[in-house]
C-alpha cells in the first residue's frame, strides 16, 4: 500500500488509488487441524498460512485490468490448476476490502 485506507465507504476505487503497486503472490497453505474448519475461520486466524510467494515485476494498479491477470499451477512441468485474479470476488482488490467485515 503506498496509502493508508481509512473507512467507512472504502471501495474499490479508494484501494486502487492507495495501492503503489502490484506483484504477483501465492499463499502456502499448510492446515494440519483434524476437525472441519470453515474458510472464514481460516481467514479470520490465518490458520493454514505457512508462507507466502512474492515476486515479479511491480506494476501499477491501474496499469492494467487486474481482473484478467491469468496464473498457471504446474507440477513436474504439467499444469494442475489455472485461474484469473476476477475469481476473488470479481476483482482481486476487493480482496481487500472483504477483510474489514470478517
Amino acid at each position: 500500500m503506498g496509502k493508508p485506507l481509512k473507512g467507512p465507504g472504502v471501495g474499490l476505487a479508494e484501494v486502487l488509488r492507495a495501492t503503489e503497486y502490484v506483484v504477483p503472490a501465492i499463499e502456502i497453505v499448510d492446515a494440519r487441524l483434524q476437525d472441519p474448519r470453515k474458510i472464514f475461520d481460516t481467514v479470520a486466524d490465518n490458520g493454514a498460512a505457512a508462507g507466502i510467494v512474492v515476486g515479479g515485476r511491480p506494476v501499477g494498479p491501474l496499469d492494467v485490468d487486474l481482473r484478467w491477470v491469468g496464473g498457471i499451477m504446474y507440477k513436474n512441468s504439467e499444469i494442475e490448476e489455472t485461474g484469473v485474479a476476477a475469481g476473488v470476488l470479481g476483482h482481486p482488490a476487493l480482496g481487500a476490502i472483504a477483510v474489514q467485515f470478517v
